[in-house]
């Protein structure tokens, strides 16, 4: 069974959608501070299947009050995307935060733009750990959790100084998943998932996020109820850049 966590009292009407797939927690600071103004649930993900992820999903929109807002984060952004094309009675609005591109030649320097920011020394850990989460055994969730620390580093531009929320990271769910939402992206399945967009679209992305802001600019532009938020100074993460944060809740929380 799912894990839900709950915020603030009913009705729900938002649920936070995290990314990863595979780092159950990471929207708990999002959660936190929406639930001073609603009642917001956290399903932590556990399916090893978009198919498996998205009955989730439905089995925590259950236990909402009427259509709800979908925030999805990152490959979170992808889950409510994919969600709500097909379930567009559900979905009063879906909020689309550091959504990755769905076009394949558009991902294509995500990965070199992150190593690049970092230094000589984290590269070669990144590498590394890479190296290891290929090999058959080890403890992968703990790797997993290093390797989404560094990449944390490359996709902030000027992180705030609270500490980051207890992820629990699953290897395991990611190396399911991630493949198969790479081959919906290369089949176009993701790019049809947008033109099939019904519900009401905010679609945030930040100037210093490796995933391209023209590229989701371009995706929702010709919804006919979609708008597109470019923060400046904020990177992949915004609820934890400094000088993004308050912008960011402003628009998702006005």
């Amino acid at each position: 069974m799912t894990t839900i966590r709950r915020y603030g009292d009913s009705p729900y009407n938002t649920v936070v959608i995290h990314g990863g797939p595979g780092a159950a927690g990471e929207m708990a600071p999002v959660a936190v501070e929406l639930a001073k103004s609603q009642g917001v649930l956290e399903p932590l993900f556990t399916g090893r299947s978009i198919a498996a992820q998205i009955a989730e999903l439905n089995g925590a929109l259950a236990q909402c009050d009427g259509p709800v807002t979908l925030i999805g984060h990152s490959w979170g952004a992808w889950l409510a995307l994919l969600y709500a094309s097909g379930n567009a009675q559900s979905c009063a609005q879906v909020v689309l935060v550091g959504c990755p591109p769905p076009n394949e030649k558009d991902a294509a320097g995500i990965n070199e733009a992150r190593l690049l920011r970092l230094s000589a020394a984290d590269r070669d850990k990144v590498v590394d750990i890479t190296a290891f989460l290929d090999a058959p055994d080890g403890d992968k969730d703990s790797l997993f959790s290093r390797l989404g620390q560094l990449i944390n580093r490359a996709d902030t531009y000027d992180p705030v100084d609270d500490p980051a929320p207890l992820v629990d990271y699953s290897y395991e769910t990611f190396a399911a998943v991630w493949p198969e939402a790479v081959a919906l992206r290369r089949s176009g399945r993701l790019r049809s998932a947008f033109n099939d967009l019904k519900p009401p679209v905010l679609a945030i992305q930040g100037d210093y996020d490796p995933h391209p802001a023209s590229a989701i600019d371009a995706a929702v532009a010709p919804l006919p109820n979609a708008r597109f938020v470019r923060l400046d100074r904020c990177g992949h993460t915004p609820w934890r850049e400094k000088q993004a944060r308050t912008g960011f809740f402003n628009l998702i929380d006005p």
